[in-house]
């Protein structure tokens, strides 16, 4: 390639997008429900029990996708996982006066809304920030949450002007990374060509971004025959995993996921005994890239970020984001 790709999409509707293209292939959609425990038979898992307004019900199934962002199917399932502690990071919306004259001048819709981040900063390196909290306990999560409503709250409190309104906030405790899957193979950076390559990857928050290719095993482990794995979950070491969590690539490795699970069942194979040509051809077939040009190979690209080291007694930041 010569250049470099970049999109832009509206979130609601590409989430109402998705719905609609899993309705219409036939996929049955199950809202409100909570994973709660594999059904397992050896190394492999015969279908999940979930919770939901009707109650526990179990359903079977030839292959799991774990898509839980949390690992909780491979987990329970006895896979090897790593936890990782997550800093507060809370975003919410909000209009006032200014950014309202602002769309109203330019015509642009999203000119009148603007984005506030509470918590550490984003742009700043807070990797060695003490107030960090896990994502895979109820106790971590409930402190996670009430940390994340009382920075929101103290601000309300000291801005009730008549102009301002904060329009939404997030409903679900904002982790990035919690629990990852200890896999057949860990994805690295800058690692260059790798034959089981299922794609390329970059991370999509810095331009320009290194390009790196992704090998089947991130997404499987060695034991567990039929349960794949998608997402900020997959088996990736450092700042890889930091890589996995974005939206491009939480797609494009639920893609392979499912492709691979389709595949093990025509083969009528394990999942670890997936014919990789075979994957890498139906995953070219519909657009995805599988090898990476040289002329961005294992490009290394480093963000430039100030630290910000969170000690007693310091106030968290009150950023604006755009």
């Amino acid at each position: 390639p010569t250049g470099r790709y970049g999109t832009t999409f509206n979130i609601p509707a590409f989430i109402l997008t998705l719905d609609e293209y899993m309705e219409n292939e036939g996929v049955q959609i199950f809202y409100d429900c909570v994973f709660s425990e594999p059904i397992m038979e050896g190394n492999k898992c015969k279908g999940i029990i979930i919770e939901s307004k009707s109650g526990r019900t179990a359903y079977l199934a030839d292959m799991v996708v774990d898509a839980t962002g949390d690992s909780d199917v491979m987990y329970r399932a006895g896979a090897a996982t790593e936890d990782r502690k997550s800093i507060v990071s809370y975003w919410t919306y909000e209009i006032d006066r200014t950014t309202l004259q602002k769309g109203l001048a330019s015509g642009k819709a999203l000119d009148a809304i603007r984005m506030r981040w509470f918590g550490l900063r984003p742009d700043m390196d807070n990797s060695q920030s003490e107030l960090k909290y896990y994502g895979t306990s109820t106790e971590e999560v409930n402190a996670y949450i009430k940390l994340s409503h009382s920075l929101a709250l103290d601000y309300l409190k000291k801005h009730q002007e008549a102009d301002y309104a904060m329009l939404s906030w997030p409903v679900l405790p904002q982790y990035r990374m919690t629990r990852r899957l200890i896999g057949l193979e860990e994805f690295r950076l800058n690692e260059g060509y790798k034959e089981n390559s299922v794609g390329c990857v970059s991370f999509s928050l810095e331009n320009p971004a290194a390009v790196h290719e992704l090998p089947y095993g991130a997404l499987i482990d060695g034991r567990l025959s039929n349960i794949i794995t998608a997402g900020r979950q997959i088996s990736a070491d450092d700042f890889a995993w930091e890589l996995t969590r974005v939206i491009p690539c939480c797609s494009f490795t639920g893609q392979v996921a499912g492709t691979a699970a389709a595949l093990a069942l025509d083969q009528n194979c394990s999942l670890q005994e997936v014919k990789i040509d075979a994957l890498q051809s139906v995953l070219a077939s519909t657009g995805v890239m599988i090898h990476m040009d040289d002329t961005f190979k294992g490009r290394v690209s480093v963000r430039k970020v100030r630290p910000n080291v969170y000690t007693k007694g310091d106030p968290f930041s009150e950023s604006l984001y755009h």
